[in-house]
């Protein structure tokens, strides 16, 4: 990220203005890879005690190269194709939880997959590869002739990381969700939504089976 700007109000623990003013507000404005806006606002309740908070944000005009290395995550596959027209994200939660409401609009989404530990990696097609973008993936949102897709999330927050990786695993899932057209393969891959009041999820099984791609 770079050009980040933002502001901040109502930073303060004094009950006497807490009572008046209830909510801190946070808003940044940024460029991703030097060209794709990213802007997101911050509620951050200053009275509840479990630290309810909201982020409402969007993310304009991304491109695959741009996604590669982040998606690369996902142990078994490469971003060959993609343009992110736009992206509207909202979370909210608290100490406990965090759930989330997505509308991504793109086209042109292709991947290639490639075998482990093998020169293949970097293959750019095969039958296997083809058979992930012709049955397993939306190549645009909206589809011709169909509605937008809208994907919602939920879960427990880990007390043992941080609010920023709340907020991420949200917006990553709200993107599969989008993506994929069979949410079984996601919930194979990176494990189930938990939910609020849920115990934290377990690694999906292929990630605990070959870990990241090194």
């Amino acid at each position: 990220f770079d050009n980040i700007n933002g502001s901040f109000s109502n930073i303060t623990n004094i009950d006497s203005i807490v009572a008046h003013h209830k909510s801190c507000l946070v808003k940044l404005q940024a460029k991703y890879m030097h060209k794709s806006p990213v802007s997101t606002t911050f509620n951050l309740s200053l009275s509840d005690p479990k630290g309810h908070f909201t982020m409402d944000g969007y993310l304009e005009n991304l491109e695959g190269d741009e996604v590669t290395k982040q998606a690369a995550a996902f142990t078994f596959a490469e971003v060959t194709s993609f343009h992110l027209s736009h992206m509207d994200m909202h979370v909210e939660g608290d100490e406990s939880y965090g759930k989330g409401d997505f509308t991504m609009l793109y086209h042109d989404l292709k991947i290639s997959l490639f075998k482990f530990k093998s020169d293949e990696r970097k293959t750019k097609k095969g039958p296997m590869s083809f058979i992930a973008n012709v049955l397993l993936l939306y190549p645009s949102n909206p589809m011709p002739n169909k509605d937008v897709r809208k994907a919602s999330t939920s879960f427990a927050r880990d007390p043992n990381k941080g609010f920023i990786r709340l907020i991420w695993e949200n917006i990553y899932r709200g993107a599969k969700k989008t993506a994929v057209r069979d949410e079984r393969i996601i919930d194979v891959t990176d494990g189930k939504e938990t939910g609020k009041d849920v115990k934290p999820r377990k690694e999906g099984f292929l990630k605990r089976l070959f870990g990241k791609k090194k």
